[in-house]
């Protein structure tokens, strides 16, 4: 297996999330919690994958990366609550609440296999060429030493 197949194996970990995620909307409050547990308990192997890759991709912009890609990751932590809280809040009876709610959680799981998918085909895993300095720099250069200085 290359190197980079390991990356575009783990998201597909990011399935067993999904699939639970679907079932909450279904699930009593006990099934709802053991499902979650599970999903979360899976997740773990999405991360495996695209927060590695920056390392392999950029070692020398690793750092940058993961901050850049962090602030768009945190707008759907901003963005979704709101969404959320207005189309729950609308909903009057039992049977809307639960409508609502089982939308909100395919539409989540949606946009998961869409992730799933733009990583698996354009993510990549090699060294990218922007990552390599046009400087070259000689190991055993000589610092002068200025001993005018010393009192």
């Amino acid at each position: 297996m290359q190197h980079y197949q390991h990356y575009h194996i783990f998201p597909c970990g990011s399935l067993v999330p999904i699939i639970c995620l679907m079932a909450v909307s279904y699930a009593d409050q006990f099934g709802a919690v053991v499902l979650m547990t599970i999903a979360l308990t899976f997740i773990g192997g999405m991360y495996s994958g695209f927060l590695a890759n920056h390392i392999d991709i950029a070692p020398n912009f690793a750092g940058t990366l993961v901050a850049l890609t962090n602030v768009f990751a945190t707008i759907p932590g901003v963005v979704i609550p709101i969404v959320v809280g207005k189309l729950t809040h609308s909903a009057n009876t039992y049977e809307e609440k639960i409508f609502t709610w089982r939308m909100v959680f395919f539409t989540i799981s949606i946009f998961y296999v869409i992730e799933i998918i733009f990583y698996c085909i354009w993510g990549p895993a090699d060294e990218q060429p922007w990552n390599k300095s046009n400087k070259k720099y000689e190991s055993n250069q000589e610092i002068p030493f200025d001993k005018s200085n010393d009192n």
